[in-house]
């Protein structure tokens, strides 16, 4: 049987959406690491890059699991968590721009979807520029209006993509406060940039007063932005279940 990593497994599928011989080299070329264990295994052939038979048998048992799973999800538990320095130093890699300041003396980062509360050394890491003028007012306010509600919610399954995809940025987790029949889906990358950042942080559900959307925040006591001890505030979210 085959010893394959999630992200072998990834690739193997990736090249099963490709049509010729030229996509399937790019796409081996572009994740080298991978690409020599299936090649190792021979599930692709290592001139052509097309899934040998033994490969397209892989990729017929793996379609079958992913049918099962984008109907169940995966448990939470069974999730590998990324290392803590490797979410922190990978976020240059989401090629968006962050900026950093101040509220109330705490340092805090943002990319407009998510803000965390930070340090000079890790608003440096991420490339983060400061935030002026209109920009910066506008952060405050937004920092300044948030209030956590005191409705917990805790991690469920992660989407298909969540268990599988190659690229993780593009995976969610499912968040759920069983009490209150509420669900929210959360992209992975910032749930797992909270966590890095963040080890103890309880999730909270959070109504945003004039539009209405459902956000989540993490909260540590005495850490954060005063008042309500707020660490991160991350969006967009897709909400479900009662308001």
């Amino acid at each position: 049987m085959w010893r394959l990593k999630k992200e072998d497994v990834a690739l193997l599928m990736r090249i099963n959406e490709e049509a010729d011989t030229e996509a399937y080299k790019k796409v081996l070329e572009a994740y080298p690491e991978p690409a020599k264990r299936i090649i190792e295994q021979e599930l692709v052939d290592p001139q052509s890059g097309a899934p040998t038979e033994e490969g397209w048998e892989a990729i017929s048992k793996f379609e079958e699991k992913l049918e099962v799973l984008s109907k169940e999800g995966v448990p939470y538990e069974k999730r590998t968590p990324p290392d803590p320095v490797d979410v922190i130093n990978g976020v240059r890699e989401w090629g968006q721009q962050w900026y950093k300041g101040k509220y109330n003396d705490v340092p805090y980062v943002t990319n407009s979807h998510m803000i965390l509360s930070s340090t000079t050394k890790r608003a440096k890491v991420i490339g983060a520029k400061k935030a002026r003028g209109d920009l910066a007012h506008a952060i405050n306010m937004y920092i300044r209006s948030i209030a956590a509600e005191n409705r917990e919610m805790h991690p469920l399954t992660p989407t298909r993509l969540g268990l599988l995809s190659y690229d993780e940025f593009g995976s969610f987790i499912w968040l759920e406060n069983e009490k209150y029949n509420i669900s929210v889906r959360v992209q992975a990358r910032y749930y797992d940039l909270m966590l890095a950042r963040y080890r103890r942080a309880r999730v909270y559900s959070l109504k945003q007063l004039k539009t209405g959307n459902l956000f989540v925040v993490g909260k540590i006591i005495g850490q954060g932005f005063p008042p309500g001890h707020i660490v991160v505030s991350i969006a967009p979210m897709t909400e479900a279940g009662d308001d």
